[in-house]
């Protein structure tokens, strides 16, 4: 097995490779809706973007009356014909994607154990 400095191969001197923007731990921007409204207009229930992904939360009712809540994470990226998006994430992504997750987790309400 090969040692771990020889899976990688090198890129060229570090003059060479665009020096990276730091990551920001907060969002950027945040949108929140009430349960109720979020029920009543279809609307997702908290939305936050930090970088270039966006987390949405959504809240939806399944044909029995169970509440079930879905999240979204996509990262945006520019074409030539526009903005598009994308759930491939990058590795410069995890850090964004685990802050935006964790914040989710607290707009969620807490999970009960199934007897």
């Amino acid at each position: 097995m090969k040692n771990n400095t020889q899976l990688f191969r090198k890129v060229g001197p570090a003059s060479h490779r665009k020096a990276k923007a730091p990551v920001p731990t907060e969002a950027t921007e945040v949108r929140e809706t009430s349960a109720a409204q979020a029920a009543l207009t279809n609307a997702p229930l908290h939305k936050a973007r930090l970088g270039r992904l966006n987390l949405t939360v959504w809240m939806r009712e399944d044909k029995h009356g169970t509440v079930r809540f879905s999240i979204n994470l996509a990262r945006s990226y520019k074409t030539e014909e526009g903005y598009r998006e994308t759930s491939s994430l990058d590795q410069g992504d995890l850090v964004s994607a685990i802050t935006l997750l964790t914040e989710a987790q607290a707009v969620l309400p807490p999970v009960l154990s199934q007897p």
